[in-house]
C-alpha cells in the first residue's frame, strides 16, 4: 500500500507522500478569502444619517396616497417635480382617513429631501388647501 502511494507521488507531483492531493495552495486563498469577506461585513457604514429634527419650512402641493403593506404603510404627498414625501408629524392620521386621493396642499417642514428612489420625510403642521383628484387645480 505504501509502494502505491509513493507511485502516484511520483506521478503527480501535486500528491504528497500518503497519495493525498495537496490542498496548500487554494486552503490559503480560501483563508483569505475569508479574511477580506468578513472584514468588508464588519466594515464601517453605519448607514443613513438619522434625520434634522429642525428642516426647512415648505409648502407642499400633490395627491395624498397610502404607500407599502401594513405595519408598514406610511402616507405619501407626490409633489409632481419635487418628488415623493413620508408625511409625518401629529396630522398624518386626519390626514390619512380624511384626505386620502385628494389633492391637498400642506405647510410645514422638510426633514430629508426627496432623491428619487428614497422618499423625503415632511412634517404637516397645517392644512392650507384640499380638492379632489379629479378636479387637478384647487
Amino acid at each position: 500500500m505504501m509502494s502505491e502511494a509513493l507511485e502516484m507521488a511520483r506521478e503527480d507531483p501535486r500528491r504528497d507522500r500518503q497519495g493525498r492531493r495537496n490542498q496548500g495552495g487554494s486552503a490559503i486563498t480560501m483563508f483569505l478569502f475569508c479574511v477580506v469577506f468578513l472584514g468588508g461585513c464588519a466594515g464601517g457604514n453605519p448607514g443613513p444619517c438619522p434625520p434634522s429634527p429642525e428642516g426647512r419650512p415648505a409648502v407642499l402641493t400633490g395627491v395624498l396616497s397610502v404607500k407599502g403593506s401594513s405595519p408598514h404603510a406610511v402616507l405619501v404627498i407626490a409633489a409632481g417635480e419635487a418628488g415623493s414625501y413620508e408625511v409625518t408629524g401629529e396630522m398624518a392620521r386626519d390626514l390619512l382617513r380624511n384626505y386620502q386621493g385628494a389633492v391637498v396642499a400642506l405647510e410645514g417642514r422638510v426633514i430629508r429631501e426627496a432623491a428619487h428612489p428614497r422618499r423625503g420625510v415632511f412634517i404637516a403642521e397645517r392644512l392650507i388647501a384640499e380638492g379632489s383628484s379629479d378636479a387637478g387645480d384647487f
